[in-house]
């Protein structure tokens, strides 16, 4: 990914594509993988339940960004 992403200035929604994957698929598995960390803040008692869905959010719009970087 990182030749892609260096050599040829593709972004990660670029990696996918040029790897014949879905960019969406890519961040469905992303957030995904941070749903566990957000269950955790909450049986915790660091965030209310309430908060999860806020949090869930901020971090799949944080994965887009970075799944689509245009720098």
């Amino acid at each position: 990914m990182h030749v892609f992403m260096e050599e040829e200035k593709l972004n990660l929604a670029g990696v996918c594509q040029r790897l014949g994957l879905k960019p969406e698929n890519l961040l469905k598995t992303l957030e995904a993988s941070y749903a566990p960390w957000v269950e955790k803040a909450v049986t915790s008692g660091v965030i209310s339940a309430s908060d999860a869905d806020f949090w869930s959010q901020e971090i799949a719009e944080a994965l887009r960004v970075r799944v689509y970087w245009e720098g």
